[in-house]
């Protein structure tokens, strides 16, 4: 599916509502400091090679469904413009497009081993339909599974993940997240 690779403001850009839980898990992982290094030249490249995918739904109304990781930082430095590829119509696999993206780029963090497989569960568990889409034979048919194949644990490992008790946070939307001040995040953590 081809698109147009132009500029954006950032501001016009919204989540699509079809992704919303898993931005919401996507942002609950974001760290600010992984970037905090990097120059705002040395952040807009990155950028641009990873950009924003979006649907155009109206001339300013762009809804993304991939690339949004740096987003966050690029509104924290005031940058005003993102690289994106506008879609002129909704992909099909929009759902899909997104948990993979996430997946794909949440392989990489540097959390804490738990942490980090109580994403992979939670991201999983939300998305059941769509393992036979992402993992190669055999096919994962359980989140255990899927957790156990892409974290490389032991079953009994992966089995904990199913037992414990989904976190107590209030539920913000992924909008509200993503527009949040990252300087009150910090606060948060203190």
């Amino acid at each position: 599916m081809a698109g147009t690779y132009t500029t954006v403001a950032i501001k016009n850009l919204t989540p699509h509502p079809d992704i919303g839980r898993i931005l919401t898990r996507s942002i609950a992982t974001y760290e600010s400091k992984n970037y905090s290094l990097f120059s705002d030249e040395m952040l807009l490249l990155m950028q641009k090679s990873m950009p924003i995918h979006v649907v155009r739904t109206a001339p300013k109304e762009l809804l993304f469904f991939s690339g949004w990781e740096l987003l966050s930082e690029l509104r924290s430095r005031n940058i005003a413009t993102a690289w994106a590829v506008i879609h002129d119509q909704k992909p099909d696999e929009i759902v899909l497009w997104a948990l993979q993206y996430e997946l794909s780029k949440s392989i990489y963090t540097h959390n804490e081993d738990s942490q980090k497989h109580r994403h992979f569960y939670e991201l999983l568990d939300l998305n059941k339909p769509l393992w036979r889409r992402i993992f190669t034979d055999p096919k994962p048919r359980t989140a255990v599974s899927a957790l156990q194949r892409l974290c490389n644990l032991t079953r009994g490992y992966a089995r904990k993940f199913d037992n414990k008790q989904p976190s107590k946070k209030p539920v913000i939307s992924p909008l509200e997240l993503l527009l949040a001040d990252p300087t009150d995040q910090q606060a948060d953590n203190d």
